[in-house]
């Protein structure tokens, strides 16, 4: 399996790997930073072009994960690995609690330590639950969002497609979120949110208004 990233979160996310399966074969890609390690822990080889991936993909197998937490480069990274005839695989911690009933994962999302999702969730692709992340019943959440530790989603909050959501912010039951929306720590969502907007406080409100 290829990590797609190199930083913080992929090794975080190697150890989600190797929880679940000690033996499991592992390398990162890394094609944007000029100062990567040629090994993560002395022991994982971190690939630095997509020719390498090709390669890897014909002799390792063609799964991959997204290691990074922007949801920009979450998007990026997904089509590329993609684009060469990876497929994404949705990583979920031994460590979560996700519920069996009515529950859709969208593939390549990435669910760590502690999160819980109750029941009849919906995500789409790509997407980061990061640790401690509650997501109560019916949520319908979009691709390539991500949820910083600690958030929580009560139920029947609808998310569009590219939210970040930071450490601790909270929605009420119902609220929509429209695409591309910034969700700042710690603030609580009480009411509806337009699309590429920045919200902060309690009650969260736009950067700016009063």
């Amino acid at each position: 399996m290829i990590i797609a990233g190199a930083g913080g979160f992929a090794k975080e996310l190697l150890e989600v790997i190797l929880q679940k399966d000690e033996a499991a074969v592992v390398a990162f890609f890394d094609d944007q930073n000029d100062d990567a390690p040629d090994f993560i822990h002395g022991n994982f080889p971190v690939i630095k072009n997509i020719d390498g991936v090709k390669k890897y993909f014909s002799t390792h197998g063609k799964e991959f994960a997204i290691g990074t937490g922007k949801t920009a480069a979450r998007k990026i990274l997904f089509e590329k690995l993609i684009s060469v005839g990876g497929n994404p695989v949705t990583i979920i911690s031994p460590h979560s609690a996700i519920g069996k009933f009515g529950n859709e994962i969208g593939s390549g999302s990435c669910i760590m330590t502690g999160v819980i999702i109750t029941s009849d969730v919906k995500t789409g692709i790509g997407c980061l639950f990061n640790l401690h992340t509650t997501i109560g019943h019916d949520c319908v959440i979009g691709s390539f969002c991500e949820f910083s530790p600690g958030v929580s989603l009560s139920g029947k909050t609808i998310v569009g497609d590219k939210c970040f959501f930071g450490t601790g912010a909270v929605t009420l039951p119902g609220v929509k979120i429209g695409d591309g929306c910034i969700i700042g720590a710690g603030a609580v969502v009480n009411k509806d949110v337009p699309a590429h907007t920045t919200v902060i406080g309690i009650p969260a409100k736009p950067i700016g208004e009063k």
